[in-house]
């Protein structure tokens, strides 16, 4: 006797439990980049887990670094040095992108600086690909470059 109500059932249960799955490798293997519009980075949507220096509430903002003629370099060296979970997607003398690798879920974030020309500051934006917090990653992770950084300048 065959149960055609339990194979439908088992169907769109398996149906069910994959769709987050395939939500996780397509939208973690996309940027959470936009382009750069006007000299300036995008800004972060609602989500939480996103920091940019172009946001000025309190949730998303942080504010640039200093700029100068080796900046770009420098952070480039330092975040090389000091991060082995990120891989340099592009780099041109005044513009990195980084994507940081999380150990465990693989889960992927965007690292972009820039130095607009003519300007002494160095944008930021770190943003998750995937999900809606990031219980402080990017910001921390922002904040421990900074560090770095301003302890290279001296």
């Amino acid at each position: 006797m065959k149960h055609p109500t339990l194979k439908k059932v088992l169907a769109l249960l398996i149906l069910i439990l994959a769709i987050p799955f395939l939500y996780y490798f397509i939208a973690n293997n996309r940027p959470a980049v936009g382009p750069i519009q006007s000299d300036k980075l995008p800004e972060c949507q609602r989500a939480p887990n996103c920091i940019s220096t172009s946001n000025t509430n309190s949730t998303h903002a942080t504010a640039p670094l200093p700029g100068g003629p080796h900046a770009i370099a420098t952070l480039k060296t330092l975040i090389e040095t000091h991060y082995p979970n990120a891989h340099l997607v592009k780099s041109t003398p005044d513009y990195l992108h980084f994507v940081f690798t999380s150990k465990r879920l693989k889960f992927k974030d965007d690292l972009i600086l820039y130095q607009a020309p003519n300007t002494n500051t160095v944008q930021i934006r770190s943003a998750s690909r995937v999900g809606y917090s990031d219980l402080g990653v990017n910001r921390a992770r922002i904040e421990s470059i900074r560090s770095l950084y301003l302890s290279a300048q001296k």
